[in-house]
């Protein structure tokens, strides 16, 4: 097992989902230089007691605000919620729906619609759990149904 995952799986990760959807991305922090300048540095330099990134925060610290430098770290997630009471919408009713999933004869109709009224009627976020289902069936029709499985948005 790696000690540290991101030569072997984040990169290589973000490089193939990058290139299926056309994108070009940058990986500033991976220049071989930078590393090197980086593994030549005592660890008192490059970590605080709270944590990391310690001469990266005094290297930018005239650059960035101290609010930003302080706050804890913040993932990148994509807006799901929003996007399923959206745009997404009419495709979630569609695949999700009742006769959708009995139709399948993979889910519990019965789970799925308490799952359902949890997130749209009782304020329970579980658009997690909806995307992953909303994927599965996409899947299922795509390659199990044999059926083109995309949605237009509007622009």
């Amino acid at each position: 097992r790696l000690k540290y995952p991101t030569p072997g799986n984040l990169l290589q990760y973000t490089d193939r989902m990058s290139m299926a959807n056309s994108l070009e991305v940058r990986v500033p922090f991976c220049d071989h230089e930078l590393v090197e300048l980086c593994a030549s540095m005592p660890a008192s330099d490059r970590l605080s007691v709270k944590g990391s990134k310690l001469a990266l925060k005094q290297a930018f610290r005239d650059e960035i605000p101290s609010l930003v430098l302080r706050r804890k770290k913040l993932g990148f997630n994509p807006p799901i919620g929003v996007w399923l009471k959206g745009q997404m919408r009419p495709m979630l009713d569609e695949y999700l729906s009742e006769s959708s999933v009995r139709a399948r004869g993979l889910l519990d109709p019965a789970g799925l619609k308490s799952l359902w009224e949890e997130h749209h009627t009782h304020g329970r976020d579980r658009s997690l759990h909806l995307w992953s289902l909303l994927v599965l069936e996409g899947w299922c029709r795509r390659y199990q149904d044999g059926n083109e499985w995309y949605v237009r948005l509007p622009e």
